[in-house]
């Protein structure tokens, strides 16, 4: 049988958690998809694009990490970032080094990132009829 309301006062930070880390990461992935159809006018182009930057953000994280016997390159891989977030928001062990507060300045440098080249490439105008 199910346990009742006991289980759900003791892991009631889990929705929550979801729910929090789903919406950042549909966010993210928005944001991006946004800025990089601004920069770019062809779509393959930039559905490339959006899949390289996983690909070299990854790649550059690791070589900061070697290159500076560090863990904070580990801030430029998008999939390590956001692996540190769902288990700080869910309460799971940490899986990487990246630091929480790392990993949130992380999200937020990619957010502010992707709304400035937004800005740089998107302009608003009236239509006179």
């Amino acid at each position: 049988a199910l346990e009742g309301w006991d289980w759900t006062a003791k892991y009631w930070y889990i929705p929550w958690g979801i729910f929090a880390a789903s919406w950042l990461w549909i966010l993210l992935l928005c944001l991006l998809a946004l800025a990089v159809s601004a920069c770019l006018r062809r779509r393959i182009v930039a559905g490339g694009l959006i899949l390289g930057v996983f690909f070299v953000g990854a790649g550059f994280g690791a070589a900061v990490n070697q290159a500076l016997n560090t863990h904070i390159g580990d801030a430029f891989n998008i999939v390590t970032v956001f692996a540190r977030i769902w288990s700080v928001l869910l309460g799971a062990p940490a899986r990487t080094q990246l630091s929480a507060e790392a990993a949130c300045m992380a999200l937020a440098a990619m957010y502010c990132f992707c709304l400035y080249l937004l800005d740089r490439k998107v302009r608003a105008y009236e239509v006179v009829k």
